[in-house]
């Protein structure tokens, strides 16, 4: 078994608020109120249909449903 087929180790990511200056959130260090990843991990299971978020080369958003 090469180290690319080798199982990695599952590790929780980390859920953190976005630094937003003057959008009157929560500080970027404050830990209250952020969904588990639990909780999203069991949202996107039961989902039928999901949309792909990226932004074009000169900075407008673009969205598809996948």
């Amino acid at each position: 078994m090469t180290e690319s087929q080798k199982p990695r180790e599952h590790i929780e990511p980390k859920a953190t608020r976005p630094y937003m200056p003057d959008y009157d959130l929560l500080g970027a260090r404050s830990g209250q109120e952020l969904l588990s990843w639990s909780w999203v991990t069991e949202c996107i299971g039961q989902a039928q249909n999901y949309w792909l978020a990226t932004t074009q080369p000169n900075g407008q958003p673009y969205m598809t449903p996948v």
